[in-house]
């Protein structure tokens, strides 16, 4: 997945401060190693680290090579399992 840019407005900045993240946060889970999968509802899902090492889970749309995150929030001790799992691979 070659990423071109991500889709911000004011909406989903306000809707990630709710979960305490920042989008700095948000883009750096895509540099560094990250677990993706496919929603229910066809959204993605990324599972990956800040540069600072915190674990977000990232939801967003993919519109061509744009990113449009939905939502982002910490990561349950399970999906932090499943994460280093698959990054492992």
């Amino acid at each position: 997945m070659r990423i071109e840019d991500f889709d911000w407005d004011e909406i989903n900045r306000r809707h990630l401060a709710r979960h305490r993240v920042k989008p700095d946060e948000v883009e750096e889970v895509f540099v560094n190693p990250l677990y993706l999968r496919r929603s229910h509802s066809g959204r993605y899902i990324a599972y990956g680290k800040t540069a600072e090492g915190r674990f977000l889970l990232v939801v967003f749309e993919l519109r061509g090579k744009i990113i449009r995150v939905v939502t982002a929030r910490d990561m349950t001790p399970k999906e932090k399992r499943l994460y280093r799992r698959r990054i492992k691979r």
